[in-house]
């Protein structure tokens, strides 16, 4: 059954609003004061440093935010790297992606 990359992007952005509550809830239990909310940049940057670090999932949201553009320069190279990383490490929204692109 294939998704089509409109239920991919749907899903994509309830995972990011998930990466972001986590990240206000990571800085609320730091002895760090914060006094502004997560901005789109430091949660890309954030989502970046988690995929670098080998964690599936930001791999997977970092390969999309190549693939649609937006908060960072569209680049289906990057795209195809970090859809390949998530991937191959068995995380399955990236795989069904993957295979639904490329018709794998």
């Amino acid at each position: 059954m294939t998704l089509g990359l409109s239920n991919y992007i749907d899903r994509f952005r309830k995972e990011v609003e998930y990466e972001y509550k986590q990240a206000i809830k990571e800085q609320k239990q730091s002895k760090k004061k914060i006094n502004t909310p997560l901005t789109a940049a430091e949660l890309v940057k954030r989502i970046t440093e988690k995929a670098h670090d080998g964690c599936e999932r930001s791999q997977f949201h970092l390969a999309v935010l190549y693939f649609v553009g937006g908060e960072i320069e569209q680049d289906w190279d990057s795209a195809l790297k970090w859809i390949r990383l998530s991937a191959n490490q068995g995380y399955e929204p990236a795989v069904s992606f993957f295979n639904e692109i490329f018709g794998v």
